[in-house]
């Protein structure tokens, strides 16, 4: 069994060891520290050309789907040296691993109430009903029937969009019949098109479905609420390189784009 490295030159980011063996979560805290000393000297002494190593991080798949391609070419042109690894996953998944150690930073759905992290807004994005035309012809608005004769078709527990949803049917005390969890948005996206039952999803990547009649989008009273991103960092990273990117992450969000599998 071979082991790879725990961290990079230039950047920490704990992995694993080897693929049977757990390391405790806090167990380079210390070292940590130490490492991000030494990049912030370094960091003073080259401009963001030389920055150097590999940076980790995390974001769901509404980034994944539309303005994530450019945020790593605007990574590469600003720092051709630096290498970026995207990993997209659930928020609080990705919140966890920003926690640990595993990810230098994401964008996540929702504020994180860990004191060690800290929240950067990046941006707003409304959410909307949808539906296929032929499941529910010319309604246009959800309510106590609708959700109780269809399916709703959301992301797991610990995704932003499904966190708004249930507090969304706790303050307004409905119930729905059935209900479909999928990981993938894409895949809600098929499902939806296929007649499989309601979702919901960001109106931006909605209004291009509508635009090809793949779907009808739906009202309802009151609305979803609008999810608030952020970008998350640990508080005891203060490696300049955190700061780059998180210029570079408010430079290119841009959850309105047209997602890119569509």
């Amino acid at each position: 069994m071979s082991l790879r490295p725990v961290w990079d030159d230039s950047f920490l980011t704990v992995r694993d060891i080897a693929p049977s063996f757990r390391m405790p979560e806090n167990f380079f805290c210390p070292w940590r520290r130490l490492l991000n000393l030494s990049d912030e000297v370094r960091s003073v002494m080259a401009d963001s050309s030389d920055l150097r190593g590999y940076c980790r991080f995390g974001v769901g798949e509404s980034t994944a789907l539309t303005w994530l391609p450019d945020l790593i070419t605007l990574a590469k042109t600003t720092c051709p040296n630096l290498i970026l690894e995207p990993s997209v996953d659930i928020g609080t998944e990705l919140e966890r691993k920003v926690d640990n150690g595993m990810l230098d930073f994401a964008v996540v759905a929702g504020l994180s109430s860990r004191t060690a992290i800290a929240n950067q807004p990046i941006a707003e994005v409304p959410f909307r009903w949808a539906a296929a035309r032929e499941l529910v012809g010319d309604c246009t608005e959800i309510n106590d029937e609708v959700l109780r004769s269809l399916a709703v078709i959301t992301m797991p527990q610990g995704a932003g969009a499904t966190r708004i949803f249930d507090a969304w049917l706790s303050t307004n005390n409905v119930e729905v019949s059935r209900r479909l969890t999928c990981n993938s948005m894409a895949a809600i996206v098929g499902l939806v098109v296929a007649g499989v039952g309601l979702a919901y999803l960001p109106k931006s990547l909605l209004t291009q479905l509508v635009q090809h009649k793949s779907v009808v989008m739906m009202n309802s009273n009151p609305p979803l609420p609008s999810l608030q991103y952020y970008m998350q960092w640990r508080r005891d990273d203060s490696r300049p390189v955190i700061g780059l990117l998180r210029e570079m992450v408010l430079k290119t969000a841009n959850f309105s784009k047209h997602a890119v599998s569509w």
